[in-house]
């Protein structure tokens, strides 16, 4: 599945409870910015007791916020993408 959250944090929560709800054994969700991680994050922690620690969530950016989720154990990892300017 590859739902459309528009680097925004409630979208993938959202998306993340749909695709729970079509696949409730999913064990790793890659996403394209940090706000769509902590909306996963958020949705797993909601839609089911425990279920965030047998998913792991990774997603580009490497900025603050995804640092700080990676420290606190929302998100596996984070990654910034490199430049390719000179």
């Amino acid at each position: 599945m590859q739902p459309d959250t528009r680097s925004d944090q409630a979208k993938g929560q959202t998306a993340m409870e749909n695709c729970l709800q079509k696949s409730p054994d999913i064990n790793m969700v890659y996403t394209i910015n940090e706000p769509a991680a902590a909306g996963a994050y958020l949705a797993l922690a909601l839609k089911a007791a425990g279920k965030d620690k047998s998913v792991m969530i990774v997603s580009i950016d490497g900025g603050c916020e995804g640092v700080r989720n990676v420290k606190a154990g929302a998100i596996a990892a984070t990654s910034q993408p490199r430049s390719n300017t000179r």
